[in-house]
């Protein structure tokens, strides 16, 4: 579930990964700049259930500084254990006061090898490319990005549920995103951080016949607007912030589970500061989620299908204590909210790809973890 966040650019993926084993990540790492790991109350800023910690792949899609000439990147990737190949490439070029980024990848691998034998229908074949675009000044960027992801992978078979030649699925996300940043503050406000981002994504689940046994559909909205505070006295980092989503979710095939609609928000501050030796960070957040499915009515197995609303808050604090400067012995203790939604409320039906009959509960609760 999302108690590991996998995020792009710290924002969500507009994918299913986060509710089912056999849901890629709709993120191709060859042409990534770089992949932040985040642990503790750091990852409130992103979610409020991220127990697990915070996993950004940061790939610049949305240019923040400008290139002084034309420059780029490429490799490229063998592999033996299942004849892979892969290769990518990013270009950024200056245009004027404009800054212009566009990169992409193809990624293709046969079944894998095992030392007892092929792994049969474990092949994969991916496609990835975007665009970007930025308006550079002095006193920060604003820019927006488009890129198209479309992969193509299989499910091994089970030998206990069926399906002896494995399930195929085919997948795409197609995603805009609109970025800005103003780096000259005033007073307590050192820099403002802003972006919103759209997508849309589709996989279906294949039988080996060809024929669709179950699709997916889910369109995103999702943003927020950051502050990042002043240095004051012992404070040396504090960050402010909102945050909103909204998930339109539709399925079809062999399953009941009824369309419905997302929308959540939340407000959140983070904070680090020291004292000598100690040093501390700390976060507050709160969520609210309401989960609204397009038709209200009974279930026998689910239970009552109609609107849900939820709210709550996570807070997380962590201390660091250096005796010398190669040993530091710290503590942290958090507590989080999750709201369950719309696969956990009214999924109701076989899923293909899984090897399962997916039945969800609509009287649950609110989720908390410590």
């Amino acid at each position: 579930g999302d108690r590991l966040l996998v995020l792009e650019e710290g924002e969500r993926t507009g994918d299913l990964s986060a509710t089912s084993s056999d849901h890629a990540v709709a993120i191709e790492p060859m042409t990534t700049e770089r992949i932040e790991v985040i642990r503790g109350p750091e990852t409130l800023l992103y979610g409020s259930n991220a127990l697990g910690g915070v996993v950004n792949v940061i790939r610049g899609a949305v240019p923040s500084t400008a290139p002084e000439r034309l420059g780029g990147s490429w490799q490229w990737q063998g592999e033996s254990v299942n004849d892979g190949l892969s290769s990518g490439a990013a270009l950024s070029m200056p245009l004027g006061p404009l800054a212009l980024r566009i990169d992409g990848s193809l990624r293709d691998a046969d079944d894998i090898g095992t030392p007892r034998g092929t792994l049969i229908n474990t092949a994969i074949r991916t496609a990835n490319t975007s665009t970007g675009i930025s308006w550079v000044r002095p006193w920060g960027f604003v820019g927006v990005a488009g890129s198209l992801y479309d992969s193509q992978y299989g499910i091994p078979p089970d030998p206990v549920a069926g399906h002896p030649g494995g399930v195929d699925i085919d997948l795409t996300r197609q995603h805009l995103e609109a970025r800005g940043e103003v780096l000259r503050g005033c007073g307590v406000i050192r820099r403002l951080e802003a972006h919103h981002s759209f997508s849309r994504y589709r996989h279906g689940e294949f039988e080996a016949n060809g024929a669709l046994g179950l699709e997916f559909g889910l369109l995103t909205h999702n943003g927020g607007l950051q502050a990042h505070l002043a240095p004051r006295e012992q404070f040396e980092n504090g960050v402010v912030g909102l945050w909103y989503e909204y998930r339109n979710y539709a399925s079809a095939g062999l399953n009941f589970t009824p369309p419905s609609e997302e929308y959540a928000g939340a407000l959140f501050t983070y904070h680090e500061w020291t004292s000598g030796s100690w040093a501390f960070n700390g976060a507050l957040r709160f969520d609210a989620r309401r989960v609204e499915p397009r038709e209200e009515r009974d279930s026998s197995t689910v239970g009552r299908i109609e609107r849900r609303d939820f709210a709550g808050g996570s807070g997380g604090l962590s201390s660091q204590y250096r005796p010398s400067a190669g040993l530091a012995v710290g503590v942290t203790v958090m507590q989080t909210f999750r709201a369950p939604g719309v696969e956990d409320l009214y999924a109701e039906g076989p899923h293909l790809a899984t090897y399962a009959y997916e039945v969800g509960n609509g009287a649950l609760g609110r989720e908390r973890g410590r």
